[in-house]
């Protein structure tokens, strides 16, 4: 069975792009990783000020690395691929907003956020197109 990068289930939005260059026979990229989600971690907060920096996991290979008031960024990758989705938090008590339910304020702040992602990162994003019988994905450049 084949797998593609993944995202965290009930996100509002993923989006997909491709990950750090790294060169030929270099087997450990950490250091190309750090940099390439402290680089778009700087990208995202100088769009979106109310997000700050969060360290958690959704599973075993979403990162959660960036948070504000109503979610979490959520970055994963797999050959080559990375995922970058927006998931809400539970905002039916929001300690923030004394309690009420914030969700729909939550669904629309991230649905302009989707939009300001895809007019800022058009030329970086890849399209899902479908998925084989046998599990594999498959992209191309939007």
């Amino acid at each position: 069975m084949g797998r593609s990068v993944a995202y965290p289930s009930n996100s509002e939005f993923t989006v997909f792009m491709a990950g750090p260059e790294v060169e030929d026979g270099v087997d450990d990229y950490t250091e190309e990783w750090d940099w390439y989600e402290s680089n778009l971690a700087e990208r995202l907060v100088e769009t979106f000020p109310s997000l700050s920096g969060c360290d958690t996991w959704d599973g075993r290979e979403c990162h959660g690395f960036l948070e504000n008031n109503f979610g979490k960024f959520y970055l994963a990758e797999y050959c080559g691929l990375v995922s970058l989705s927006f998931k809400l938090d539970d905002l039916s008590d929001n300690v923030y907003y004394g309690g009420s339910d914030t969700t729909g304020l939550g669904e629309n702040w991230a649905s302009g956020v989707y939009n300001t992602i895809v007019k800022k990162f058009e030329s970086e994003l890849y399209s899902h197109i479908g998925t084989m019988s046998n599990g594999e994905s498959v992209y191309e450049r939007m």
